[in-house]
């Protein structure tokens, strides 16, 4: 027996049953990102850079998750990072805090990063087009999270059985 289908907000959707498969629309996530608290730069200007070859270059700014940097990093800069933050035009890897020394717009490279690393990767989570959820799924609260991420606001969901008693003598 089908109880048919009703859409409702996202937040009131937790033990609901899907009434049908959910797709992603979008890569998530949308952009590249830090995946270690450092420094976005070129992989090229650390190379040969160890405690006893220590390499300098000139920190542009910073950049924290949920913001952007405006501008560019060029060969000889750096931008702090934050874990989540989008990579800044021009970057192409992250160099580790603990692989650095810092006095104010100053920064020593103690090692050696290679391009792509602690970088992650657009759709790296979920590819767009990919199916996220069956129909048929009992809705958990973590679900309702990946849904979010996806910008799921209204959920189609089935209907609550409605039961009714009749009392006969």
């Amino acid at each position: 027996i089908s109880l048919g289908q009703e859409s409702i907000p996202l937040m009131e959707a937790a033990g609901r049953i899907l009434a049908h498969d959910i797709f992603s629309e979008l890569d998530v996530p949308s952009y590249r990102r830090a995946m270690m608290d450092g420094f976005a730069l070129h992989a090229a200007d650390t190379m040969g850079a160890t405690n006893y070859n220590p390499l300098s270059l000139t920190i542009i700014g910073s950049v924290l998750p949920g913001q952007s940097f405006d501008g560019e990093v060029l060969r000889g800069q750096a931008v702090s990072i934050m874990t989540g933050a989008p990579i800044p035009n021009g970057a192409d890897a992250v160099l580790p805090a603990e692989k650095v020394s810092r006095d104010e717009d100053k920064l020593t490279v103690l090692d050696e990063v290679s391009p792509a690393k602690h970088v992650g990767r657009v759709g790296e989570d979920i590819t767009a087009g990919t199916k996220v959820l069956p129909r048929g799924r009992c809705l958990r609260p973590q679900d309702l999270g990946v849904l979010s991420s996806i910008g799921t606001a209204v959920v189609p969901v089935a209907r609550k059985p409605r039961v009714r008693l009749l009392i006969t003598g």
